[in-house]
């Protein structure tokens, strides 16, 4: 796992990482959250409402942004400080998501990093972006 410091890192600098979801997450999910509102639960009702399937969770999709930061980039240094995300696609699993983050801002002075995510299906599609402000404590 990587554990970047904040002079390790660089404008510009990027990762990503494939994470495949299922609906067993979207089901552990809905039992930790206790959302269980039927567009995630009932693919009948997810269908009625124009959707492929059952929807996952807008913040399983946070989630996933999260375990980026604390296991990607910036890695085990990093604590999460903020998060401003952008749903634009439903996610009816199962699929196979990219979470790619790009460091756009370092400030060495109060040791944090903002990286811009973007959320990708396994066709491309974009499905979540976000802003994201990382404190580095190395």
């Amino acid at each position: 796992m990587p554990a970047y410091r904040l002079e390790d890192l660089k404008v510009g600098q990027a990762e990503e990482v494939r994470i495949p979801l299922s609906i067993a997450d979207v089901d552990a999910f809905a039992a930790l959250s206790g959302d269980r509102a039927p567009l995630h639960m009932d693919a009948s009702f997810a269908s009625a409402k124009g959707m492929e399937g059952r929807v996952a969770h807008g913040l399983l999709i946070g989630a996933l942004v999260s375990r980026f930061i604390g296991m990607h980039l910036p890695g085990d240094h990093g604590i999460l400080r903020k998060i401003e995300m952008d749903f634009r696609r439903p996610v009816t699993p199962p699929c196979e998501l990219t979470v790619r983050g790009e460091v756009t801002q370092i400030s060495e002075a109060v040791g944090q990093v903002t990286l811009q995510i973007r959320v990708t299906r396994e066709d491309g599609e974009l499905v979540s972006t976000a802003r994201v402000q990382s404190v580095v404590r190395a």
